[in-house]
């Protein structure tokens, strides 16, 4: 058993496995309440093997990439899930020519086109088409034609806005080697340049807003040696640096998007004494201002995440005392009052890592408050009111949690647990509080859990 995954409607759960011939992989599906398994791809070719799938949004079709047709020739293909036979989506390949593998292939937000990664036309140079999700017409090639020795990226994927209709993509499009942003309609079309002239190599990653307006980028574009930040609009036009002045060894380190498409946040070294701090800035540039607080001597931000409805900032830092690791909430619009969020640590304690719920109305986070270097699970909500509440108390032994995911309803919480010379056991617990569950059996002495996914409608965890 390879992939798992459950489908966008929570009705059935997909893998991979090699049920029939070691180490050659077919797709399989079956009813997420349980029952027998549909083999979803045409039989294989001697040799051949799927290697990846992923689900359209509506949950009408599974794609797939696969040698299905000629061995060691990897193609994509779509399968209607309410029935009927698998649609090679991809144009005819050059010789030893294959589709991109693994998340070089994507659908768009409205389950109309595909669009994926290939050296279709000329072999090693890749280059980004898009397709009809159940074919249908011949692909559409994205990029215009590239320079002896260029390629579309595949370290940075394609991404597709959120309103379907622009792909923005990485490429060293115009010269060799000199790698670049680009913005084109997702049924074809003119192919516009983000990024203002760089000074440096190539820009690093990229993020569409999750309102379809504006593109932010990190590159070394006014400085060789300084990743810097960026906006732009979608369809072009002049960027606009988000960052304040970085000194020698400062750079930008990574950046978030509001759900609103408000604010930007991104963590920094200033190139000054301190380490790593967060800092917010409207999504089209403005007014910057730092969101922790002073920080001990030595003290940085470790990471942060924008609580979903964009009223806050939740952030990890040895912010009131060097190398002791504590959670922080601060306001996301405007500078305001930061207030820490656990209760206090023992010693040697640390917190070590989060989740927001859904309704941004709790943190839920692993620490060894009590036990040193064993985390329980707490709970403590996002607007200060109540005091942390340990989630985990119902457990028993020297146990240590990881592996911590939240329903999408926020209301349950699961966790991996792992007891030394135990089998793994996962558990589910209600973020109001209660008893936690075991909900897998641990009969077989070692057994040993690899990863679980939960469905979308907050039932089922596979």
């Amino acid at each position: 058993l390879s992939i798992v995954a459950v489908s966008s409607d929570s009705g059935r759960v997909f893998y991979l496995a090699d049920h029939a011939v070691d180490n050659v992989f077919n797709l399989f599906e079956t009813a997420i309440t349980g029952g027998g398994s549909t083999m979803v791809n045409d039989p294989l070719v001697a040799g051949g093997s799927v290697t990846s799938f992923k689900f359209s949004p509506d949950s009408n079709w599974v794609l797939y990439l696969a040698d299905q047709d000629t061995n060691d020739v990897v193609e994509l293909y779509a399968v209607p899930l309410s029935g009927g036979a698998p649609v090679k989506l991809n144009g005819t390949l050059a010789a030893d020519g294959d589709v991109g593998f693994g998340g070089t292939f994507d659908v768009s937000p409205d389950s109309q086109r595909v669009i994926y990664l290939a050296d279709q036309d000329t072999n090693d140079t890749d280059e980004l088409y898009s397709v009809p999700i159940g074919g249908g017409s011949a692909p559409v090639k994205l990029n215009p034609p590239l320079p002896a020795g260029g390629d579309v990226s595949w370290v940075w994927h394609a991404q597709i806005s959120s309103d379907s209709s622009r792909v923005v993509y990485l490429a060293d499009q115009e010269a060799n080697d000199r790698e670049e942003i680009f913005s084109v309609p997702i049924t074809g079309g003119a192919s516009i340049k983000l990024n203002g002239p760089l000074a440096g190599p190539y820009p690093y990653d990229f993020a569409i807003s999750p309102d379809s307006s504006r593109v932010v980028y990190r590159a070394r574009q006014d400085s060789a040696t300084r990743y810097e930040l960026y906006s732009v609009p979608l369809a072009g036009g002049p960027s606009t640096k988000l960052n304040g002045t970085l000194y020698s060894g400062g750079q930008v380190n990574s950046f978030q998007i509001s759900a609103n498409s408000s604010r930007v946040v991104f963590m920094a070294d200033q190139g000054t004494t301190a380490g790593n701090e967060i800092y917010r800035a409207p999504l089209a540039g403005g007014s910057l201002t730092k969101v922790n607080a002073t920080l001990s001597p030595g003290g940085q931000v470790f990471n942060y995440a924008i609580a979903p409805d964009s009223q806050r900032v939740v952030y990890i830092a040895d912010q009131d005392t060097a190398d002791v690791n504590e959670i922080y909430r601060a306001p996301l619009a405007a500078p305001g009052p930061v207030a820490k969020l656990n209760g206090t640590l023992g010693i040697g304690a640390d917190i070590w890592t989060y989740e927001i719920t859904s309704d941004s109305r709790y943190v839920l986070y692993l620490a060894d408050h009590n036990r040193l270097d064993r985390n329980d699970l707490y709970r403590v909500r996002l607007d200060g009111s109540d005091d942390p509440v340990r989630l985990s108390q119902g457990l028993s032994g020297d146990y240590y949690m990881y592996d911590l995911d939240v329903t999408a309803d926020g209301a349950w919480a699961v966790i991996q647990v792992d007891v030394s010379n135990e089998p793994d056991a996962l558990y589910s617990v209600p973020v109001s509080g209660g008893t936690p569950q075991l909900l897998n059996t641990t009969a077989i002495g070692n057994a040993r859990l690899h990863y679980f996914r939960l469905s979308a409608d907050s039932k089922y965890v596979v």
